[in-house]
């Protein structure tokens, strides 16, 4: 089978050089692969070498080289080359034994090319806007995802599913419309959505998932490192951080738990945040992060946190303009707070983990969050949580 996959796509190389620098480049934010070990780049990888998925992924690459040529319409290479990967995966799921991680691989593959053709793909890290989904268009896409949970859970769940696939179901659930409940609020049709939020949770969830998946993106480059953090200057903020992410609970009860770790992770988030930059449309330049840092080092300083006090303290102190927690919040910390918010909602073991891998992020010691998928597993661990996910877990 990989043989012959290969075979194929070699005889596709415009397709394959279209999908790397063009199709991969605008989901992944980049078009210079070789300074970025993007997952998606992993997975697409795997997707090639795979007779099933590798079918999709070319009418993928052949759809988008349709949109931007203008033409209105699939061409009949991109049909025939999508014709015969839904050919495929119906011969195998005739016989159910044969599901495996390549045909949850095609799976969203078909759900991505739907996206393409009816929707324009949700970019996070941009502001640019998305086309209103009408309800036709949202039903369209539900065969997908209904296949795609029978096929998730006649494997036996999520935790079965291969790394690449894991990657794959996670990053549709994040990033394309169908789904999401926010897509629901668009239509009048109010069986789309058996869990809708509340206004205040979608704006908040989006948020939540946006920042999440902007972290993961600087995070998967290869030449990351907060490079503030790393400087002697700031030996102390480092060493404050990992103090209390290191620190023993010693609660009694799990409501102090949740309010240590949820503590725990908006100062994660809110470190974050200023080793951005900030939002998209005012982000600052690298010394004036170092400025806002060193300043919110001495605050730190002033109350020996690398010696002794808790996160919640060092969450109060960092929030607030002033030592004192009654003056008004940080400017920064609003969109901290409505995250973190949400984030109440999720279970203790969720939430430790989130602030687990945003501290390896923030001090990379290797690569291995990239290759273990660990960002997808707990970005859907978030939304099977907070939003359902309904029967796939």
């Amino acid at each position: 089978m990989v043989g012959g996959s290969s075979e194929r796509c070699h005889e596709h190389g415009d397709l394959l050089d279209y999908l790397f620098r063009n199709v991969l480049g605008q989901f992944s934010g980049t078009s210079v692969f070789k300074h970025i070990a993007w997952p998606g780049l992993i997975v697409a990888r795997h997707m090639l070498l795979r007779k099933l998925p590798c079918q999709v992924l070319l009418a993928i690459s052949s759809l988008y080289r349709d949109l931007d040529a203008g033409r209105q319409d699939p061409t009949s290479e991109t049909i025939a080359f999508m014709l015969g990967g839904i050919q495929l995966l119906k011969e195998q799921l005739q016989t159910p034994d044969t599901i495996d991680g390549d045909s949850i691989l095609t799976m969203t593959g078909l759900w991505m090319y739907e996206a393409v053709l009816r929707f324009e793909i949700v970019d996070w890290v941009s502001t640019r806007p998305t086309t209103t989904n009408t309800e036709s268009s949202l039903q369209s896409i539900q065969a997908h995802l209904d296949g795609l949970r029978r096929s998730i859970a006649h494997i036996g769940g999520l935790k079965y599913l291969p790394p690449e696939a894991m990657w794959s179901v996670a990053w549709c659930v994040a990033s394309l419309p169908g789904y999401w409940t926010l897509d629901a609020k668009m239509t009048e049709d109010q069986s789309i959505s058996r869990a809708r939020l509340t206004p205040g949770s979608q704006c908040s969830l989006t948020r939540l998932v946006d920042f999440l998946t902007r972290i993961e993106r600087l995070a998967s480059s290869t030449d990351f490192q907060p490079n503030i953090l790393q400087e002697t200057s700031f030996s102390l903020m480092r060493r404050s951080l990992l103090r209390l992410v290191q620190m023993p609970t010693n609660q009694r009860t799990v409501l102090k738990r949740m309010m240590r770790s949820t503590s725990m992770l908006s100062i994660m988030l809110f470190t974050f945040d200023v080793l951005l930059g900030g939002s998209k449309a005012h982000i600052q330049p690298l010394r004036e992060r170092q400025r806002e840092m060193m300043r919110l080092q001495d605050r730190l300083d002033q109350h020996n946190i690398d010696q002794e006090g808790s996160p919640q303290l060092a969450w109060q102190i960092l929030m607030t303009e002033k030592e004192t927690p009654h003056v008004q919040l940080h400017p920064r910390a609003w969109p901290i707070v409505e995250m973190v918010n949400e984030v109440k909602h999720l279970s203790v073991a969720t939430i430790d983990s989130m602030s687990k891998l945003l501290i390896e992020w923030m001090f990379p010691r290797d690569a291995g969050h990239v290759a273990d998928f660990r960002y997808e597993r707990l970005l859907l661990q978030i939304h099977y949580e907070l939003d359902g996910v309904a029967g796939v877990l």
